[in-house]
């Protein structure tokens, strides 16, 4: 059996990558902030006689990457597909500011969940 780590997989994009995977026979490991306030998520982990592994994990933080990875490791060997899904848009209507009035911790904190985590994700792989 393949095995597939989505990341921001509670909703959207990424609960339908789980669910696709799912679909095609995969071991996926759906893992967000916040999991368990998906009912959705629940759902599926129902629906597919456990399949679905819900994991906990805020790819802004190292420490939550490395828990991350060391329970995958004690579940699986190896990891057959990464999909980076998580994302986030942080204080997104200052993006409509002019210059001279941008937000600099809100644009750094976008910056490392957008471009910097999934490369860390990535590593960790």
């Amino acid at each position: 059996m393949k095995h597939c780590l989505v990341t921001g997989g509670r909703r959207g994009i990424g609960l339908e990558f789980a669910r696709q995977y799912l679909q095609r026979g995969f071991q996926v490991y759906a893992a967000s902030r916040n999991p368990w306030t998906s009912v959705e998520l629940e759902r599926l982990r129902e629906q597919h006689d456990g399949r679905l592994a819900i994991m906990q994990l805020d790819v802004g933080h190292g420490t939550s990457r490395e828990e991350c990875f060391q329970a995958l490791s004690a579940n699986t060997g190896k990891l057959d597909l990464l999909i980076n899904s998580a994302g986030i848009l942080s204080g997104h209507e200052q993006f409509c500011r002019p210059l001279g009035e941008l937000d600099q911790d809100e644009l750094c904190k976008t910056f490392l969940i957008n471009s910097l985590a999934p490369l860390m994700i990535a590593q960790a792989a």
